[in-house]
């Protein structure tokens, strides 16, 4: 099985290959006289041409070289390569993975291998994944590998007060051997590895951006819309001063004009660090009688 997400041509043929011809993929390249497609890129394994392609690079040339020669090692290439294109966002276990995955311990150390076949969270993603969940760093994670001897290393990894150690052949896969003992040890009520991928597997976690942009489409429907209790509001009050209105006879002043008495006018006020401070004060009243205003014409 091979996991072709996220991988180019080139390197799918060289995976199929390496497993599975067990020969590697050898590329002759021609030059043709042509403006458009100057390159030429053919493709031989162990000795036959699989596939011929043209480009106007020696990129271009050999991606199509390598794709024109998966269509003719894999049946139903070009199937596997439609549905993956279809898919979007994280690949999410299906039941029948999870079936499996129901009989693998945490501490399984063929974990690594499945996860990459499958294009599934590897042991480490999985562990950052939790760490990142919990608000604790990628950079709180301390490793570190001894040799002693050929194929006899020991992989330690330490978060904070937790640390691991396991013995593993190589570091790539002391990595993910020890993430998966320090998931065992976080959470010890999980004993097989399909609980922490419901847990910390791809849609597992609800999509925040889908959420922001539900509640500002929300917030902009608000804005836009008829405040129902604000138009309650406003009725209330005007039904107010009509009352007022028809209880006075409708002989009060109306609004819209303003009135000063003289017996009570406006005092001005300047600020304490002006420079004047004319009309600071009330005006003195006088003992003489107010003063007579002209008529004012209705």
């Amino acid at each position: 099985m091979i996991n072709m997400t996220g991988k180019s041509y080139v390197c799918i043929l060289h995976e199929y290959c390496q497993n599975v011809i067990r020969r590697p993929p050898t590329y002759q390249t021609t030059v043709l006289e042509n403006d458009k497609n100057p390159y030429q890129m053919t493709v031989f394994i162990n000795g036959n041409p699989y596939g011929t392609g043209t480009g106007q690079s020696k990129k271009c040339a050999r991606l199509e070289a390598a794709r024109k020669a998966l269509e003719v090692l894999i049946p139903d290439f070009q199937k596997i390569v439609c549905n993956n294109s279809h898919q979007t966002g994280p690949v999410v276990a299906s039941d029948r993975d999870m079936q499996l995955f129901d009989s693998i311990s945490v501490t399984d150390p063929r974990l690594y291998e499945l996860s990459v076949r499958m294009a599934l969270p590897t042991p480490y993603n999985l562990l950052v994944e939790c760490l990142s969940r919990s608000c604790v760093p990628e950079s709180d994670l301390k490793s570190n590998m001894i040799s002693q001897g050929r194929s006899k290393h020991f992989f330690t990894l330490q978060m904070r007060e937790h640390t691991v150690k396991v013995r593993c052949k190589n570091k790539r896969e002391g990595r993910h051997l020890s993430a998966q003992h320090l998931l065992a040890r976080l959470h010890p009520e999980v004993s097989t590895w399909s609980g922490l991928l419901r847990i910390y597997g791809p849609g597992s976690k609800p999509d925040k951006r889908n959420e922001l942009e539900t509640i500002q489409d929300a917030q902009i429907q608000q804005k836009s819309a008829v405040k129902a209790s604000l138009i309650r509001l406003l009725k209330a009050k005007m039904s107010e001063l009509a009352d007022q209105w028809e209880k006075s006879g409708g002989n009060s002043n109306p609004k819209g004009k303003f009135f000063v008495s003289p017996y009570n006018l406006p005092v001005v006020a300047f600020h304490p660090d002006s420079e004047g401070d004319l009309y600071s004060s009330a005006p003195i009243a006088s003992s003489s009688s107010p003063p007579i205003l002209p008529p004012t014409s209705d």
